[in-house]
């Protein structure tokens, strides 16, 4: 049987105050994070996500296998990138639970030759939304990913 623990008493640092942290609880979750007033987050309303996402249109390169077995190697642009999964439209029907290999560009440039930092990943298909046009759009968990540096040489 556990012994009752006395009350915590909550000391806050001015600075961290501002920002709304505890300095008892350095370590913040990032749902705990709010947007800055007059923000909003993904959409409309605001993000049911745990993890922030980042819109930009990063180029990004797919392998996987579609929905008629057909291994294929594509590039497409992220709508939506966070620190769990991304989101992107191929020119393949996907279903859900097929594995992905995906490179990540963090670069908007046009160019290919500079040298940019990366992000390699898998990753499962959680849903595939067909699009009109053909496309689908993919939403990816990732299960493994590493950064790629930028290399000078």
């Amino acid at each position: 049987m556990r012994a009752a623990r006395s009350p915590v008493t909550m000391t806050t640092h001015p600075r961290k105050a501002r920002i709304g942290m505890s300095a008892q609880w350095p370590n913040h979750r990032a749902s705990d994070l709010r947007p800055a007033d007059g923000s909003t987050l993904y959409g409309a309303g605001l993000e049911q996500r745990g993890a922030v996402r980042v819109v930009m249109p990063f180029p990004v390169m797919v392998r996987g296998v579609d929905r008629t077995g057909d291994r294929f190697t594509l590039d497409s642009v992220l709508d939506n990138l966070s620190a769990t999964g991304l989101y992107l439209r191929l020119a393949r029907l996907m279903e859900p639970g097929a594995a992905l290999f995906v490179v990540v560009r963090l670069s908007i440039a046009l160019t290919q030759e500079a040298a940019v930092p990366g992000v390699a990943a898998r990753g499962v298909v959680l849903r595939a939304e067909p699009q009109p046009g053909g496309t689908c759009g993919i939403a990816v968990r990732f299960t493994r990913h590493r950064f790629l540096y930028a290399s000078t040489t």
